[in-house]
């Protein structure tokens, strides 16, 4: 099953696989899976869902996975994720959802998802909101954002204090990011031609801060106060920037 892009599974392909720990599906046809596919995958680990490009939906049997690890759905038609998925993933250490151009919400219970270390989050243009509980992601080192143009600045600037790696791919929409005093945040990196501002000023453990060439409009930046040790080589070479 592994690897091999199927048309349909059925419920006996889910069946006796209390030892299974991990399954790619990739560039599977199927439309839906089974109501109960997952419910006898407990040892499951890593889930693929890659290139899965007919897929709308999820079955409500994906909480039952309390022991996986890893899961990756990108390039499916999902709208939503079932409401309790998450509910029990709290050994969850990374999730990426990635050119699920659909989807446009995720569960509550991904605050349920207490063990998160690496969240990627890239060309879920219709996603309007992450619903977070900060308080609660408290392992949450990496956040890739990448092409998200409904999520919210104010988004940005609710980050986990836990927080130590952000790579932003900035949308149309988003043209100016502030990030002030962030305790933990070690390393920064931003491309995108839309931005304008940014500011990181009062980030004192900020180390690294990588720039792509892309940021042709870049006018001000701020890394006053942070910990940085050089500044980036490219910094005074953006076209745009007010010296």
């Amino acid at each position: 099953m592994n690897g091999v892009p199927l048309l349909e599974l059925t419920k006996q392909d889910g069946s006796n696989k209390s030892n299974l720990h991990y399954l790619d599906l990739l560039g599977s046809k199927f439309t839906t899976l089974p109501t109960e596919f997952f419910c006898e995958m407990a040892s499951l680990e890593e889930l693929i869902l890659r290139n899965c490009s007919n897929l709308k939906e999820l079955p409500p049997s994906m909480a039952r996975l309390s022991n996986l690890l890893i899961l990756h759905v990108e390039g499916s038609q999902i709208t939503s994720f079932p409401e309790d998925m998450f509910q029990a993933m709290r050994s969850l250490d990374t999730l990426k959802l990635i050119n699920n151009v659909l989807l446009m919400s995720l569960p509550m219970s991904l605050s349920e998802a207490t063990g998160l270390k690496q969240l990627h989050i890239c060309d879920c243009i219709r996603l309007m909101s992450i619903p977070w509980s900060w308080s609660k992601a408290k392992c949450l080192r990496e956040l890739h954002l990448s092409n998200c143009a409904g999520l919210s600045r104010e988004f940005l600037q609710e980050l986990v204090p836990c927080l130590e790696d952000l790579y932003i791919q900035t949308w149309k929409s988003l043209e100016s990011i502030k990030i002030h005093g962030h305790p933990n945040l070690r390393m920064f990196s931003l491309s995108g031609p839309w931005i304008r501002c940014l500011s990181l000023r009062g980030c004192s453990k900020l180390k690294i801060l990588n720039l792509v060439d892309d940021l042709t409009a870049l006018e001000d930046v701020d890394i006053s106060e942070t910990g940085l040790e050089e500044v980036p080589r490219n910094l005074p070479n953006l076209p745009q920037l007010r010296r």
